[in-house]
C-alpha cells in the first residue's frame, strides 16, 4: 500500500510539474500578443496618418462585403478605380485586384483553390459553415469567380464615380 501511495504521489508531482510549465509559458504567450496588439494598433495609426495626408481626405476600406460575400481590396484597386472601366481589365488583373470571396461569419474562403479560375464557380453556401450569400436576386447563380468579381468591380467603380468613396458594406 505504501508503494502504491509513492507511485501516485511522484505521479502528481510529475503532473504538477509539467502543468506548472504550461502554465508559465501560456501567461508568457499572453503578454507577447498583447505586445503585438499594442504594436500594431500603434503602427497602423502611424501608417494611418501618414498615408491619408498624402492622399485625398476619404477613407479607404481594406475589406467590403458585397452581395453578402467579404472581399479584400488590394491597394493596387485605387490605381484602377475610377478611372478603367470593367470592360478594360483583364480577367487576371481583375482577379489581383479582389482577393475572395471569404465567408463575412466565419471568414474563410468560399471558394477553394484552382488553378483555372476561369471555371470555378461560387457555390451558393460556404463550404465550412454552410450560410448562404445574399444576392438579392441580383446574380443568377451558379456564377463563375471571374464574372463574380467583375460586377463587384463594376458596383465598386459606379459607387466610387458617383460618391468619391467606397462603403465597406452594402445596404
Amino acid at each position: 500500500m505504501q508503494e502504491h501511495l509513492q507511485h501516485l504521489k511522484q505521479q502528481s508531482e510529475t503532473r504538477l510539474t509539467s502543468l506548472e510549465a504550461t502554465v508559465k509559458f501560456s501567461t508568457q504567450l499572453q503578454y507577447v500578443s498583447k505586445e503585438i496588439d499594442r504594436r500594431l494598433t500603434q503602427l497602423e495609426m502611424s501608417e494611418g496618418s501618414k498615408k491619408y495626408s498624402e492622399t485625398p481626405c476619404f477613407q479607404r476600406p481594406r475589406s467590403i462585403v458585397r452581395f453578402g460575400l467579404r472581399l479584400t481590396l488590394s491597394d493596387a484597386l485605387w490605381a484602377h478605380l475610377g478611372i478603367s472601366r470593367v470592360e478594360d481589365i483583364e480577367d487576371s488583373l481583375i482577379d489581383s485586384l479582389l482577393q475572395g470571396p471569404f465567408c463575412p461569419v466565419c471568414l474563410k474562403r468560399w471558394v477553394g483553390r484552382d488553378r483555372s479560375k476561369n471555371s470555378m464557380e461560387v457555390p451558393a453556401q460556404c463550404r465550412h459553415c454552410g450560410v448562404s450569400w445574399d444576392c438579392r436576386g441580383t446574380i443568377d447563380v451558379p456564377i463563375s469567380l471571374v464574372e463574380l468579381k467583375r460586377q463587384v468591380y463594376d458596383k465598386l467603380d459606379k459607387e466610387y464615380r458617383a460618391g468619391g468613396t467606397i462603403r465597406p458594406y452594402d445596404y
